[in-house]
């Protein structure tokens, strides 16, 4: 059975598919180059942040189902 925290550790890891995928089809349009800056930045803190609820995930075997 699963549990209160798997279930956020899985939603977690969905919304920053997302978010990620979003970023990057907004930087794909981007032309200033600050503003290309900031979208890099944002990428590597949405990678990094799905890289731990990955591992995570991982930790607690855990699997999406849809």
């Amino acid at each position: 059975m699963i549990g209160e925290m798997e279930v956020r550790i899985l939603d977690e890891l969905e919304k920053l598919k997302k978010e990620i995928q979003a970023t990057q089809n907004e930087f794909n349009y981007v032309t200033d180059t600050k503003l290309m800056e900031s979208y890099i930045y944002k990428m590597e803190y949405l990678n990094r942040r799905y890289d731990y609820f990955l591992n995570l995930a991982k930790e607690k075997r855990l699997k999406a189902f849809k």
